[in-house]
C-alpha cells in the first residue's frame, strides 16, 4: 500500500506542529526546569547494596534526625538485589570551605614569595650593612608580615567552618606558610572524611546494608563539569554551521539544517521537563548525540531534494521521508531497548541516554519532516520559479 504523500497540496500548513511542539517545550523548561545531577550541581552520591526491603521514608527521617537535609532516597531492585541510592546536596559549610581555598592558596603563594624576598634583603643587608640595604630588609619583614598576616586571616575563615562540620576545635599552630597550609589541607581532607561518616552513620541507622559506594562531586567541580559542557556545544555549533554552509554556500538551506538540530535539543529538554530527567554527563552526551542524528536527516533531506533533478521537489522530499524516517526508527528501536533494560537494571546512566534519546529521535521526526522539509521545499519551488 503506497503511503499518501503528505507535501502534496497546502504543505505548509505542516510546520505548525513543530511549533507548537517547540513552544510546548520552551515554556515546560521555564516552568518546570530540568532537575540537575550531582556531577552539575554538586554534592554526595551514596549508593548501597541493601540486606532487604528498604523504607525510604525511614532513611530520610534518620538523615533528617542527623541535621542532614535536603536528601532524596531512591530504593529499587535489580538482578543483584535491593539498591538504595541516596543523593545529598552538597553541605553548605564544605562547600564555602573548599572556595575559600582558592583565595588561601593564592595567598599562601604570596606568603612564600614574600618569605624568599625578605631571606634575599636579610642576607644583602648583611652582606652590606649600609642603610639602602637595611631600609630594604625592613620593607621586605613588613611586606612578609602583612602576607603572613592575611593568609592566617583566610586560613582561620576555613578553619572556623571546618570545626563546625567535625563538631571539635582544630588546632591552629603553625610557625610558616607551608605548616599552615599542611594543616588546612589535612583539616579539610579530616572534616570530609567527617562528614561522610556522619552520613553512613545516618543511614545505618534506618536500614541495613552490605556495601555502600561514595560519589562525591564539589562545587568547583561540578562549575568545571559545566562550563565544559557550555564549552562542547558552543564548538560543536560552530563546526555545524561552518560544514553546512561551505556544503550549500546559500543561507536559507544552511539555516534549516541548523534550525533541525536546535529543535531537537529544544524538544528533548522540553520532554526532560516534563518527565524531570536530569541533566547529567550521559543525558548531556545523549543530547550532543541528538546533534548527530538530526544533521545526518537534515542533510540527507536538503541533499536530496536540491541537488536531485528526478522528479518534482515534493515527490524527492517524500521519498526521502521514508528513507530517513526508516533510519529514525531503527534508532527508536535500538534506545527502546536499551530503556527496556535501564527499567529492569535500573541503571541511571543506561535510563538517562535511553529517554534523552528517544524523546529527541521523536523531536527529530516532528521537525524534520513537518518543518526543515516545508522551509526546504519553499526555498526549492521559490528556486524553481525564478
Amino acid at each position: 500500500m503506497e503511503l499518501p504523500n503528505i507535501y502534496e497540496g497546502d504543505y505548509k500548513r505542516l510546520i505548525l506542529v513543530p511549533l507548537a511542539f517547540i513552544a510546548l517545550s520552551i515554556a515546560l523548561v521555564m516552568l518546570m526546569g530540568i532537575p540537575q545531577g550531582i556531577e552539575l550541581k554538586g554534592g554526595v552520591l551514596v549508593t548501597l547494596q541493601a540486606q532487604g526491603p528498604v523504607n525510604a521514608q525511614a532513611v530520610e527521617a534518620s538523615l533528617a534526625a542527623a541535621g542532614i537535609k535536603d536528601a532524596t532516597v531512591r530504593a529499587y531492585s535489580n538482578p543483584v538485589g535491593e539498591v538504595v541510592e541516596v543523593e545529598i546536596e552538597q553541605n553548605a559549610l564544605l562547600s564555602d570551605a573548599e572556595k575559600a581555598m582558592t583565595e588561601f592558596n593564592a595567598k599562601a603563594s604570596a606568603t612564600d614569595d614574600a618569605e624568599l624576598a625578605l631571606a634575599t634583603a636579610e642576607d644583602q643587608a648583611r652582606l652590606k650593612a649600609d642603610d639602602a640595604s637595611k631600609k630594604n630588609a625592613q620593607d621586605a619583614q613588613a611586606a612578609y608580615d602583612k602576607a603572613w598576616g592575611e593568609m592566617k586571616g583566610s586560613a582561620n575563615a576555613i578553619l572556623d567552618r571546618l570545626e563546625k562540620v567535625m563538631g571539635a576545635p582544630v588546632a591552629r599552630d603553625a610557625a610558616d606558610s607551608r605548616e599552615l597550609k599542611k594543616l588546612v589541607d589535612d583539616s579539610f581532607t579530616l572534616a570530609k572524611e567527617r562528614y561522610r561518616g556522619q552520613i553512613i552513620a545516618a543511614i545505618g541507622r534506618g536500614m541495613k546494608y552490605s556495601s555502600y559506594s561514595f560519589q562525591d562531586v564539589s562545587p568547583t567541580l561540578s562549575t568545571y563539569f559545566l562550563n565544559k559542557a557550555v564549552g562542547i556545544v558552543m564548538i560543536s555549533s560552530l563546526l555545524a554551521a561552518i560544514v553546512v554552509f561551505a556544503v550549500f554556500r546559500t543561507v536559507v538551506p544552511s539555516f534549516a539544517v541548523l534550525m533541525g538540530a536546535a529543535s531537537d535539543i529544544i524538544i528533548a529538554l522540553g520532554a526532560m521537563a516534563l518527565f524531570q530527567i536530569p541533566l547529567t554527563l550521559p543525558s548531556f552526551a545523549a543530547l550532543l548525540m541528538l546533534i548527530g542524528f538530526s544533521l545526518d536527516t537534515d542533510m540527507l533531506l536538503t541533499i536530496r531534494t536540491l541537488k536531485r533533478g528526478e522528479g518534482t521537489a515534493r515527490e524527492r522530499a517524500f521519498d526521502t521521508m521514508k528513507t530517513g524516517m526508516t533510519m529514525s526508527l531503527t534508532a527508536l528501536v535500538a534506545f527502546g531497548a536499551l530503556f527496556l533494560l535501564a527499567l529492569i537494571t535500573h541503571i541511571p546512566t543506561y535510563y538517562q541516554i535511553s529517554a534523552v534519546a528517544i524523546c529527541g529521535l521523536f523531536g527529530d521526526l516532528v521537525a524534520t519532516w513537518g518543518m526543515n522539509a516545508v522551509t526546504i521545499l519553499w526555498y526549492a519551488e521559490k528556486k524553481e520559479r525564478s
